[in-house]
């Protein structure tokens, strides 16, 4: 099981949650738009994680790795290139 595992179903949930709720009730299209962006960007980056370990075997030959220290740099480069 991966880390990220638990998160993906509460952010399953979320999306239900939210999709009801709107039905319901009026929620804001920014609030909405910006909680499914990243409900499934995180969904997307777990399944691929998965499909990325299962194709690879356990060799280090030539791939290069994402830190979790390199994905938090990413908006501050995205910042600092604006």
């Amino acid at each position: 099981m991966l880390k990220g595992e638990p998160f993906k179903i509460i952010c399953y949930l979320i999306l239900i949650a939210l999709t009801l709720l709107a039905n319901i009730t009026y929620i804001p299209v920014n609030f909405q738009v910006a909680i499914h962006t990243i409900t499934i960007v995180y969904i997307g980056s777990i399944h691929s994680i998965r499909l990325y370990s299962k194709e690879v075997n356990t060799g280090d030959e030539g791939v290069e790795k994402l830190t979790q220290r390199d994905a938090w740099m990413f908006p501050i480069f995205g910042i600092y290139l604006i």
